[in-house]
């Protein structure tokens, strides 16, 4: 595959990404190359997203990429090995661990307070009805 064919597919996938993001984020979209100043692909988002899409794709540089690009939040390295013969195609996103973590300590947190509100709701109904 030659550059120009290889930097079309990665465009094509961060597009992809984006288009992902939209029900969560409508803002979301793929940085064109002379907004890349910042050193991610996608904007809109609450993170900071290297995309990269290969054969064999370098989790690693990725990840990276991100951890040095400017902004707020996680970086985040959204990888996807392309179709070779015997491997199916497989898109992951990669972070560090203790970002992660963080992540799920706050979306348990969130959990366990709307299933409080709930719970509160249901008893209020229960004394009002």
């Amino acid at each position: 595959m030659n550059g120009k064919t290889s930097r079309r597919k990665g465009h094509n996938f961060e597009r992809e990404i984006a288009n992902r993001f939209k029900p969560i984020y409508p803002n979301a979209q793929r940085l064109l190359e002379y907004q890349q100043g910042e050193g991610k692909d996608i904007q809109g988002v609450p993170w900071r997203i290297q995309c990269k899409c290969r054969t064999n794709p370098n989790v690693w540089e990725a990840l990276k990429e991100a951890e040095e690009s400017v902004g707020i939040g996680f970086p985040v390295a959204v990888v996807k090995r392309t179709q070779i013969k015997g491997r199916p195609v497989k898109t992951v996103a990669v972070m560090d661990f203790d970002d992660w973590l963080e992540l799920v300590s706050s979306l348990k947190t969130m959990l366990e307070n709307k299933i409080k509100t709930e719970t509160d709701d249901d008893e209020q109904k229960g004394r009002d009805g």
